[in-house]
């Protein structure tokens, strides 16, 4: 993804998305993406889900939610989501995920 951001985003499009992470097996630099391009797209994902969706506390996944944000989100243009489609998840850490993300405001 990060050598074709300028390109995906000089396309027009309203929104990019998923934004992978290295430790799903993207390439993406969340705030290098947002440096380079959050000024002319929708920025939607980044959330590494294979790890903070199981497998972890509550208090890492709060945490996981408020890099993506601190990253993305200044200035606007963020939809923080999964990464990737997701088929296990542990309850807690969905609700974590949830109440934290409603915390992240502009």
């Amino acid at each position: 993804m990060m050598p074709f951001l300028e390109i995906i985003a000089g396309m027009g499009p309203d929104a990019m998305e998923t934004f992978t992470p290295a430790a799903m097996g993207g390439d993406t630099l969340l705030g290098e993406a947002k440096r380079r391009i959050g000024d002319r797209v929708c920025m939607i994902g980044g959330f590494d889900q294979f790890h903070f969706f199981t497998k972890c506390t509550p208090a890492e996944t709060r945490a996981e939610v408020r890099r993506c944000f601190r990253e993305a989100g200044p200035g606007g243009g963020y939809i923080l989501c999964p990464s990737d489609h997701f088929f296990e998840a542990d309850i807690p850490l969905l609700e974590a995920f949830a109440d934290e993300a409603r915390k992240c405001v502009y």
